[in-house]
């Protein structure tokens, strides 16, 4: 759980930094994610995380 709270701690973090630019850019392990404000983020990752788990379950 801790690395979640960091997750959303650098993403807060960056987003707060780059207030002029709406939709700055950060990574998460490799992968270059487009964040759209908070809500629609979380929105976007619970829907990715339940792929992930749908995917590692089939492997």
């Amino acid at each position: 759980m801790a690395s979640v709270r960091n997750f959303r701690l650098s993403v807060e973090t960056k987003f707060s930094k780059s207030k002029k630019n709406p939709s700055p850019e950060f990574e998460i392990g490799g992968w270059k994610i487009r964040y759209f404000g908070y809500r629609k983020s979380k929105k976007i990752f619970k829907q990715r995380a339940s792929v992930w788990n749908i995917w590692n379950q089939k492997t």
